[in-house]
This record gives structure tokens, C-alpha cells and sequence, in this order.
């Protein structure tokens, strides 16, 4: 990969073309927050969108198993039976126990193509509970299914390179790339400084 986004100690990589936005609506602090990539490069917009969250919370020693247990149903209240999971399972990220989802949903309109033909979406996500930072990660791709069979490895490590309580000097890092809406006042001027 050939950046490294960072920011509350909680990391991704991304490939170069891809943009990072930190989205406005939502909190981004220590303690939560949504990032999102982007693939920007030339036929590729609007094909896929990588999400990284994170949320300060106590969870109970089954929080792997919970989530895997009732992920199938969430998934089918939020998308009304649009949305089929192929496949669950225990792995290890960044040294936790964690989930992997692989799921396969079927759209009309989505956040990726607002207008248009029906088209069907893989999901992947992976989720875990660090003990040390606190906090439930989440990585999520969501991409058209013709994109996400040609670009499986690189997705795949996108999520395989998150990590959680990463140390560094500033709330927000991103190694080139460029980031459209910054998280803090802070790392406007750090920004804005380069």
C-alpha cells in the first residue's frame, strides 16, 4: 500500500488515487469516528467505498461471537431482506479476536450510485474490541461485485492493515493522499502548514 492514514492512534492503509474524507456528519474524536476511502482513480469512481470506525465501549468476552450471531439479522432489518451473508467467521486482527463478514446485497440506489440500474454490492467487515484502547474498530468495503472480484487482495488488505492504539505525534496523519474535511482546528493548521 502506499499511504498510511492515522488518527486517534487508529490506522489504515490505502492505495495511491484513493482520497480520504473524514465524514462531517459524524463525530471524530478519541473516542469515535468515521473515515472514508475513496478509489478516485479513472473508471473507478463510485465503484467502492472503504469505511474505518471506531467507538469508545465496554463489551462483554463474547462480543465476537454476539456480533457473528446476530450480524445476519441486522444486516436483513437495515437492507429489508436485500442482503444475503455468504459467509462468518472468528479471525485475528491486529492481535484480537475478531469477526469477518462477507455479504452479498442487492441495490437500487446506494451511497455509490445514486441513480440508475439495479446493481449487486459485496460487503466485507471486519470488527473487533480492543481491551487496551477501549474501543470497538470497524473496517467495512462496500463495492460494486464486479469491482470487488478484481480488486479482492487489495481490499482485503486494506482491512488486514487496520489497526487500533497506534502511537503518534498529532490527532490526525495522513501520508499524502489529501483529506477533504479535516477532524480538529488542530490538524487544520497542521494541514494547512505543509
Amino acid at each position: 500500500m502506499a499511504y498510511r492514514f492515522r488518527a486517534f492512534g487508529v490506522g489504515c492503509d490505502y492505495p495511491e488515487g484513493w482520497r480520504v474524507q473524514i465524514v462531517p456528519t459524524k463525530t471524530f474524536s478519541d473516542e469515535n469516528g468515521v473515515v472514508r476511502f475513496d478509489d478516485m482513480r479513472p473508471g473507478n469512481v463510485g465503484n467502492v467505498t472503504v469505511t474505518l470506525s471506531w467507538e469508545t465501549a465496554s463489551v462483554q468476552d463474547d462480543f465476537v461471537q454476539k456480533y457473528l450471531d446476530n450480524v445476519e439479522r441486522q444486516y436483513q432489518k437495515k437492507m429489508k431482506k436485500r442482503c444475503r451473508v455468504l459467509s462468518r467467521e472468528h479471525i485475528v486482527c491486529n492481535g484480537h479476536p475478531a469477526g469477518k463478514v462477507h455479504a452479498l446485497m442487492q441495490a437500487s440506489t446506494h451511497v455509490l450510485r445514486p441513480f440508475g440500474k439495479p446493481i449487486s454490492l459485496e460487503i466485507l467487515q471486519i470488527v473487533y474490541h480492543c481491551g487496551q484502547s477501549g474501543q470497538i474498530i470497524m473496517g467495512t468495503v462496500t463495492a460494486e461485485q464486479g469491482y470487488f472480484e478484481k480488486n479482492r487482495d487489495v481490499l482485503q488488505e486494506m482491512l488486514n492493515s487496520i489497526r487500533c492504539h497506534e502511537v503518534i505525534d498529532s490527532p490526525l496523519l495522513v501520508q499524502a493522499g489529501g483529506v477533504e474535511q479535516s477532524g480538529s482546528e488542530e490538524a487544520e493548521e497542521q494541514e494547512n502548514a505543509v
